[in-house]
């Protein structure tokens, strides 16, 4: 085997967080290969910038990069050359169909300047796309490509630094509304750098300090919109007033739904974000340890939340077979010892509540349906590209 031609850009600034390598144009040269389907064109899918990794078809190719400027360096070779995967963090291996025989390095909204490689004439190549993190900002990637006999392989990964697919939304978000998502998002911010979690008091102060009221956790979950006032039009009055009336429905539509969700798993239907926290807990969004005596009950978010979603036969009320299961940690708003915390109901030590239950676990009827989970910026000073063709 055998390194024919080498190109290399080491201040190349992708355009959308895309690397875009085309063929260079030659309108007289595209003939010189039959047509392909529509489906190996650039922008025949919705894949964009470049699936996990990279992609390629008939004379394009694209990879996901980040921002800053990045190292591209192409190679064309006379056969695949040796497997170095170890050295990169991902690599992934894809046919090249070329109708002129020369590429350049690109962007989304224009073309090669250039023919920065000869790949050797028209024809389909194989095209191994390796990339790891610079030592400074963005990425080196290093594309290399060589002819392939007539029967072409599908694409294939030959490294990965972390899994294709991303881990799915848990559903929660959707079954127990915008109020109990912020509390949890609120919660894991103020944990932020304590492994240990926070307190309901560290808690309350996190909130004062963001704009919320001195005692936001134990204000009503939906507070009730003030009766108009009267405009002296009985038009503009009877809009105002069926606001008002549809307002206090919505409240109460949510207030059910979220009431049927914690009748389920066992603990009082939240009237506030201090009751929030208990049914936080016992979908096991949230983790409750308490190491015993007069230290308070500290908050953090779990690490694995199991789905909420819809299931089948279950019934209103609680899961069948684990009937109070979840209450295990009460909220009051006087705490213990007078801390103005969260005290549990239980016995033993830490406790995470939530856990071992079945993960569907959710019916809600009526009002409210469950639904399952559907699915650097840098800058250097500009330097040349290093050029090299040999």
């Amino acid at each position: 085997m055998a390194l024919l031609r080498t190109f290399e850009n080491d201040e190349y600034l992708p355009e959308f967080g895309t690397v875009v390598l085309r063929d260079t144009f030659d309108p007289d040269a595209r003939a010189a290969l039959p047509p392909v389907g529509e489906m190996l064109g650039e922008l025949a899918t919705d894949a964009l910038p470049g699936g996990s990794i990279a992609r390629a078809g008939a004379g394009w190719l694209q990879a996901s990069a980040g921002d800053g400027y990045h190292v591209v360096r192409l190679e064309a070779h006379d056969r695949a050359p040796a497997d170095d995967r170890g050295a990169w963090e991902d690599v992934v291996e894809t046919p090249y169909r070329s109708s002129i025989g020369s590429v350049g390095l690109a962007h989304m909204t224009s073309g090669p300047w250039n023919a920065d490689l000869d790949l050797g004439g028209p024809g389909v190549y194989r095209v191994r796309v390796a990339r790891r993190p610079a030592a400074e900002d963005g990425d080196v990637w290093r594309l290399q490509f060589w002819p392939t006999p007539a029967a072409v392989e599908p694409p294939r990964w030959l490294a990965r630094h972390r899994p294709a697919t991303r881990g799915g939304r848990s559903g929660w978000d959707e079954v127990l509304g915008y109020e109990a998502t912020e509390l949890a998002f609120m919660v894991r911010a103020t944990a932020a750098g304590q492994p240990d979690g926070v307190t309901v008091a560290r808690l309350q102060a996190w909130g004062t300090q963001h704009a919320r009221s001195p005692g936001w956790l134990d204000e009503p979950l939906w507070r009730a919109p003030p009766t108009p006032l009267p405009t002296g039009h009985a038009d503009l009055d009877a809009h105002a007033e069926d606001r008002r009336r549809s307002l206090l429905a919505d409240a109460a539509r949510r207030a059910g739904a979220l009431a049927e969700v914690a009748a389920q798993l066992g603990v009082p239907p939240p009237a506030t974000r201090r009751g929030l926290l208990e049914l936080l807990v016992a979908a096991g969004l949230l983790t409750a340890d308490d190491s015993g005596g007069p230290a308070p009950l500290r908050f953090r978010r779990s690490a694995t939340a199991r789905p909420g979603g819809a299931a089948p036969g279950a019934g209103a009320g609680r899961h069948a077979g684990a009937p109070g299961r979840h209450a295990a940690v009460r909220l009051a708003g006087g705490g213990r010892g007078g801390r103005g915390d969260v005290g549990p109901a239980r016995a033993g030590g830490g406790h995470r509540a939530g856990s071992g239950r079945p993960a569907a676990c959710i019916a809600l009827s009526g009002a409210r349906d469950a639904r399952l989970c559907r699915g650097r910026a840098a800058a250097r000073r500009g330097r040349r590209p290093r050029r090299s063709n040999r």
